[in-house]
């Protein structure tokens, strides 16, 4: 689902499921893509749910380099068997200024490979605040900070240790700061 050139947008579901189906293409998932300039936009009490197949690509919240956003809010949601969870992604070129994650419940993030097993993704996003999420079976990386050491915040999170997280070779403990 695309969301593009939006401001003051807010996508509630009072605890409502998004099933994804279906093949991404290429390069892509399945989920709720930013595209070009949003700002203040906020994604909360969803429940987004994937079918755990890596090469279908499911994602909760995502982006491509090369978009223009700023002031965006992922909170409240679930996520499960996903590939990627929340993606802030402004590595390449765009901006990503402003924004939080908070109060999410991340379950079962699949992917040992660069790109996927991301419960939370940032890349060069600036003055992001991450706090108060719990996340389970992260394949990589529960929070990835990948790129840019640009004002973000990250404190309070809660990363559940098991033996599916413990057992991938690219795991690093902690990967997450508390």
């Amino acid at each position: 689902l695309e969301i593009s050139g939006k401001s003051k947008l807010v996508i509630a579901g009072i605890g409502a499921t998004i099933t994804w189906t279906g093949t991404a293409g290429a390069g892509e998932f399945i989920g709720f893509e930013f595209l070009g300039t949003c700002s203040h936009v906020t994604i909360r009490d969803l429940v987004f749910v994937g079918d755990g197949v890596i090469a279908n690509g499911h994602a909760a919240v995502w982006n491509t380099s090369g978009q223009t956003l700023s002031d965006i809010a992922v909170v409240y949601t679930k996520i499960s068997n996903c590939v990627v969870g929340i993606s802030y992604n402004a590595n390449l070129s765009g901006t990503f200024t402003g924004g939080v994650i908070a109060y999410n419940e991340l379950d079962t993030i699949v992917g040992p490979d660069p790109g996927q097993g991301y419960g939370i993704h940032l890349a060069k996003a600036t003055k992001i605040r991450v706090f108060d999420n719990s996340i389970n079976k992260a394949q990589r990386h529960a929070i990835y900070h990948a790129a840019g050491d640009t004002g973000c915040v990250i404190h309070h999170n809660r990363e559940l240790i098991t033996k599916y997280s413990i057992g991938s070779t690219q795991h690093k403990i902690p990967d997450l700061l508390r």
